[in-house]
């Protein structure tokens, strides 16, 4: 039998038939949410229709009294999420306790508390914000009004952590296996530590090098920021700013991995040294002619008579300093900050969307692929007809009516960009639901419902997943291009928004877009090439 059936098998033989059917209480649950959502909405319709006079009554908890309140739509849409997620989660998960994995109790646990929160934020204490002067020794003193999308960048969190990466502690001899594959492919290995540093850059990176500003607070009062390029770096052949020597060394990284890939003798640990300073060596004299000689960029720029420069100056030309490593723009905001403000923003876009994508890719192409017939004919029409619509250009269209926003920009990509990978999920499903381990669950009496959900599920998973990280890099692009374009929230930082800023400046301010667009491509970069490893990493015809 081969190896992929045995873990099929495997899957079959965990379920404990005994307890195959579903609750009873699950008819008189499913009554009770229809009634609640029903009242939801003929409240909504009253005092909609009923004027300025219809009011329903709300309880202060804080207050201890009663409110008589004109509930919005908006209002309507978070009870009514609120309702969906104890109907569909909360009571399941309560009838089902001993039954239901640890992470799935956690992630009930820890999805009320933040519920509560955001209510507690909503209804009492908006428009303050929500961490106001919180003392933390490390970083001083924390001010955060947490709006919209960061309440679901959290909640997006909570669902990698528990669902995603909860399941890594499922079986933990097959996580081994997996990193031990991952651990034998180099370049996927290495794009795994780019996107662990995009999201711990873009989770914490301005806890640590605190946010974008133009000017910092000194002992008597406030100093401004002066414009200067990269911190300046001493070699053999002269000072070089830190920006070429970082590029000179992922250029002499990739040759070297390249190499390794490639070449026998290149893995043998005297030959990697020798390659890794040869090619060091000749990759930085390249860059450096390229930077200095070829596009005349250098490590300094000019500064006139009564322009402040916070390094040394040489020959009126101003060097950075070690304070902004990277640089400052022409405002003075250090280039640093800007970048982990810009992976802030894209791993806000990528996680939330991808935790949209994934979910609905995953029950629509399984759906699709085990009814089959017309329901399967029907949802790939749908797919093949949304597949037609550019999410980028719906979005353009939608900002006009809606307004530019983040959330907008994440809600469009998200709803129209998981086709591809529901197709993928619907191959799979076809290829499984004749599957020896489909049928001798059929046969002990599961219904469809149980065993899409407890046997075709799990070995789909792997397939989604793939999938969806290898979608990545189309959504930051885009959400980078139309930040580039101006069609974003002003108010959102974007990498594409400081690279058009820093492009106004360009020669001059040579470093601003060159260092982000750089940092903007490995990130797309690496996540691609990350796809590509999971795919190899996660295929059990490797199974041993």
């Amino acid at each position: 039998m081969a190896t992929g059936e045995r873990r099929d098998l495997a899957a079959f033989e965990r379920v404990n038939w005994e307890r195959i059917e579903e609750p009873e209480q699950a008819g008189v649950r499913w009554g009770a949410f229809a009634a609640t959502v029903f009242g939801l909405v003929a409240t909504f319709a009253y005092t909609t229709v009923g004027g300025a006079a219809a009011r329903v009554p709300t309880v202060d908890v804080f207050a201890g009294a009663v409110r008589w309140v004109a509930p919005t739509a908006l209002d309507v849409a978070y009870v009514l999420l609120a309702v969906v997620f104890l109907f569909a989660f909360v009571l399941p998960v309560a009838e089902n306790w001993r039954r239901v994995a640890l992470r799935t109790k956690v992630f009930g646990v820890l999805a009320t508390a933040l519920g509560v929160a955001f209510a507690y934020d909503y209804y009492y204490l908006a428009p303050d914000p929500t961490f106001d002067s919180v003392q933390i020794p490390i970083y001083g003193r924390l001010y955060w009004d947490v709006y919209g999308v960061e309440w679901v960048f959290v909640f997006s969190l909570l669902v990698f952590a528990c669902f995603v990466l909860g399941r890594l502690f499922d079986d933990l001899d097959r996580t081994r296996l997996y990193l031990r594959r991952l651990k034998d492919h180099p370049t996927g290995a290495f794009a795994f530590a780019y996107v662990a540093f995009f999201v711990l850059g873009g989770g914490f990176g301005n806890a640590v090098v605190g946010m974008p500003s133009t000017f910092k607070q000194t002992d008597g009062g406030y100093e401004t920021f002066s414009h200067q390029p990269p911190a300046p770096v001493s070699t053999p052949v002269g000072t070089t700013d830190l920006f070429t020597l970082l590029l000179a060394g992922v250029i002499a990284f990739g040759i070297v991995l390249a190499l390794y890939n490639r070449v026998e003798r290149v893995r043998d640990p005297l030959g990697l040294a020798a390659t890794a300073v040869a090619v060091g060596v000749l990759t930085f004299l390249a860059v450096r002619f390229a930077m200095y000689d070829f596009l005349e960029f250098g490590p300094a720029v000019g500064v006139g008579e009564g322009q402040a420069c916070a390094g040394e100056v040489s020959n009126s030309r101003c060097y950075g300093t070690w304070e902004n490593p990277l640089g400052t723009n022409y405002v003075g905001k250090s280039v640093l900050a800007l970048l982990f403000v810009g992976f802030r923003v894209s791993l806000e876009v990528a996680l939330i969307t991808s935790m949209i994508m994934l979910p609905i890719a995953t029950l629509v192409g399984t759906f699709a692929g085990y009814t089959g017939g017309i329901a399967d004919d029907s949802i790939t029409g749908y797919i093949d007809i949304q597949q037609t619509i550019p999410a980028f250009v719906a979005y353009i269209v939608l900002s006009y009516v809606f307004g530019r926003s983040l959330f907008l920009l994440i809600l469009v990509f998200g709803l129209l960009s998981w086709g591809g990978a529901a197709r993928l999920v619907r191959s799979e499903v076809v290829q499984r639901r004749e599957a020896e381990f489909v049928t001798a669950a059929r046969a002990a009496g599961a219904d469809d419902r149980r065993i899409m959900r407890t046997h075709i599920l799990p070995n789909v998973s792997n397939t989604v997943l793939t999938s969806v990280t290898r979608r990545i890099p189309m959504l930051i692009l885009a959400e980078a291009a139309i930040a580039y374009l101006s069609l974003n929230d002003i108010m959102v930082i974007s990498l594409g928004e400081s690279i058009a800023n820093g492009l106004n400046n360009f020669p001059t301010a040579w470093w601003v877009s060159t260092e982000l667009t750089l940092a903007l491509a490995l990130v797309v970069l690496s996540f691609s090439l990350l796809g590509d490893a999971l795919r190899d990493v996660l295929d059990p015809r490797g199974d041993a």
